[in-house]
């Protein structure tokens, strides 16, 4: 996935001038596992259950399953649920984005994807819940290792710079 600067920038404006019209009920960026995980967190955050239609999605490639659909990532992307559209097309054609009706929220607290007319996804949301691990937390065996990350220290800067730093913000 490479990052479009400009595109972003767009969604930006977008994004604060939708924010403003205060019709806006949630918005999730569209990062790891894409439509899924935004969905999902949107979903269960609201009390409410989800379901979308992948065949409304644009997609690069043609003839893509909705389970592909759902866990592609995607950058410049949002998702956003609003209690109404109606300033959705002005502001996004200003800024010359795209936008689609993809879904809607539901009483019952479920995940429900089609794709045209065959339902792909029909699992409740608690699937998506994960708790916590209860780990123990303890010192390396061997930490004659953290010399070895010692010795690579000088070369920080080089390895960071091969990477994308605003996509890695957790890279060590």
């Amino acid at each position: 996935q490479v990052g479009d600067p400009f595109l972003e920038k767009l969604l930006l404006e977008a994004c604060l001038e939708l924010f403003a019209t205060g019709k806006v009920i949630a918005a999730q960026d569209m990062g790891a596992a894409g439509l899924t995980s935004s969905a999902t967190e949107i979903a269960m955050k609201s009390g409410f259950g989800i379901r979308l239609n992948t065949s409304q999605v644009p997609t690069r490639e043609s003839g893509m399953q909705s389970w592909e659909i759902l866990l592609s990532e995607s950058q410049e992307r949002m998702l956003f649920v609003l209690e109404s559209s109606e300033e959705v097309a002005a502001i996004c054609n200003k800024w010359d984005l795209d936008y689609y009706t993809i879904g809607e929220l539901i009483d019952e607290p479920m995940f429900i994807v089609t794709h045209n007319d065959d339902t792909t996804c029909n699992i409740p949301l608690s699937a998506f819940k994960s708790e916590r691990a209860n780990r123990s937390l303890s010192r390396p065996v061997d930490v004659a290792q953290v010399d070895d990350v010692k010795r690579f220290a000088n070369n920080k800067f080089d390895i960071w710079e091969q990477y994308d730093s605003e996509v890695g913000g957790n890279t060590i």
